[in-house]
């Protein structure tokens, strides 16, 4: 297989130190398409072209960046890698904004309680947490430059076939970003604190929807709903 960095550029931004912790994949595929594409044309225009320092290259006229949003478009389906020409798959998206702190981690247990609604059709609990330290806004955020209180978050699901697949699309959310964001709390009306990001999670495993918690017997057909909206689906 060959090696493409726009194809691995997501996980040089998760674990580069040398890259900020609100870098957003979104507009960093655009630079790494736009110089790309910008240098093979000035390359092919000028053989006798020399790159001494990435700021201090000397562009013919005629190697004007192209409009890479004529190419690469917010929240549309890429099928194509620009650089390599593999195919990226139908759940890969470019979005404008990352807003969800880089420096979460998500932890999956699975507990012996069974959820109200699934007696018999399941073989226990699946219990994720969430937790994002608070830190200081980046320029992909609401607020740059101020602090934002971070979150511990404990979710719900039934440990069977339904469960593991929304699991599993949870976990490429929180990966991506889009699990949670930083905005105003409905609860408490502060500014500038990590709060969910329209993507509905059962935050206890019992007491009925009005307590955020089961039995809710079409909960996991919406949020299934809810995650595709944002680009996440699998086969049934």
């Amino acid at each position: 297989m060959k090696a493409c960095y726009l194809c691995d550029f997501k996980n040089l931004l998760k674990f580069s130190d040398s890259i900020p912790s609100q870098a957003c994949l979104g507009p960093a595929i655009r630079t790494l398409y736009t110089v790309s594409t910008w240098a093979s044309k000035a390359f092919e225009e000028n053989d006798k072209l020399q790159v001494a320092e990435p700021m201090d290259v000397d562009l013919p006229e005629t190697a004007n960046p192209p409009n890479v949003t004529s190419v690469i478009h917010d929240d549309v389906v890429c099928n194509d890698c620009m650089i390599c020409m593999d195919d990226l798959g139908t759940n890969f998206r470019v979005l404008e904004q990352c807003p969800q702190p880089l420096n979460g981690t998500i932890q999956v247990n699975f507990l012996p309680i069974i959820l109200p609604g699934y007696e018999g059709i399941s073989q226990g609990t699946i219990s994720i947490y969430y937790k994002i330290p608070s830190g200081t806004q980046g320029p992909l955020n609401p607020n740059p430059g101020q602090r934002y209180i971070g979150t511990s978050r404990q979710a719900y699901l039934p440990n069977n076939k339904e469960g593991q697949d929304i699991l599993q699309l949870l976990q490429q959310a929180f990966d991506d970003g889009h699990i949670f964001t930083i905005g105003k709390s409905m609860t408490t009306g502060q500014d500038n604190v990590v709060t969910w990001n329209d993507i509905h999670h059962k935050t206890s495993p019992h007491g009925g929807p009005e307590n955020f918690g089961y039995p809710d017997p079409t909960y996991l057909h919406r949020v299934r709903e809810e995650l595709a909206s944002k680009g996440y689906s699998t086969n049934k």
